[in-house]
């Protein structure tokens, strides 16, 4: 059983509980990213040694069509394969060159529940001019609402219907997750995590450490707001610009007692502000 079908199944048994919890204490500077998230780092700590996947693996949700530099018009058929998600369910969306969503479509994988298999699903949308925009997929928790994983790519939005789908690249995860394991157990109030990723915008990378679920003001990663327990970003390791690297941090998180949690790993559109890639893994907090 790999990773990501555990994470699924362990995923579907946790307490989809409404406890809050505090935020951890930050004491550097505030990051300017683009404005998903208020970001701030945490202490620093001396970096732990990166633990690396032993192999890559495949992308959790993979988008085949369209592919990157597509020019798309209404309707636009968006398909792709997944590993399986809670009741098969996927959510896929289309945002214009300023972030606004001009469509949004449930989608189901085509497979018994369990198991891996593909999805399509038909998108009307409506733009009066050629403009950049993006089309995404993503896997929304069952437990608060957040996200689990996100795939996308970016296209070119036509008002007509002068489409030219582009072929997708290569199926690896974008943003691997060596460390922690899933169901990992983590006390002492600091989580080290490492793993490897294809270049971002600037070699940034989004950090967001989930709780077990909360209510109130919505956020995009976690659900809602008081469910974020902390927030960090962290560098990818490239050896030239433009080039995959690695990345390796530590993130701060107070907790009062067991919590299921979920550490996601995202990369933000110096576009828009939106969501490029994410990828997360489940881990269980002590204080």
């Amino acid at each position: 059983m790999n990773r990501h079908t555990l994470l699924i199944i362990v995923a579907l048994s946790l307490s989809i509980s409404g406890c809050n919890f505090p935020l951890a204490a930050d004491q550097a500077p505030e990051v300017t990213l683009p404005p998903i998230l208020v970001i701030t780092s945490t202490p620093d700590f001396p970096p732990p040694t990166p633990i690396l996947p032993t192999e890559i693996d495949l992308e959790f949700i993979q988008l085949n069509a369209p592919g990157p530099q597509s020019r798309v018009g209404s309707p636009l058929i968006v398909s792709g394969f997944s590993l399986p998600t809670f009741e098969q369910n996927l959510v896929i969306t289309i945002t214009d060159a300023n972030g606004a969503l001009l469509a949004l479509q449930p989608a189901t994988i085509q497979a018994e529940l369990g198991s891996a298999g593909p999805f399509e699903s038909s998108l009307i949308f409506t733009v009066t001019e050629e403009q950049p925009g993006r089309v995404s997929v993503y896997y929304a928790s069952p437990r608060d609402g957040g996200l689990v994983h996100l795939s996308s790519a970016m296209v070119t939005l036509v008002p007509g219907s002068d489409t030219l789908i582009q072929p997708a690249p290569s199926q690896d995860e974008e943003i691997q997750i060596g460390t922690p394991d899933a169901l990992a157990v983590i006390s002492g109030g600091t989580l080290e995590f490492s793993g490897s990723s294809v270049y971002f915008f600037e070699a940034n990378l989004v950090v967001a450490l989930c709780g077990a679920g909360g209510s109130g003001a919505p956020d995009p990663v976690c659900g809602t707001q008081d469910n974020l327990l902390a927030l960090t970003t962290v560098i990818i390791d490239s050896p030239d610009m433009g080039q995959p690297g690695t990345f390796v941090g530590t993130i701060s998180y107070a907790v009062s007692q067991e919590t299921p949690a979920r550490l996601a790993i995202y990369a933000a559109s110096p576009m828009d502000g939106g969501l490029e890639h994410l990828s997360s893994v489940e881990v269980v907090l002590l204080p």
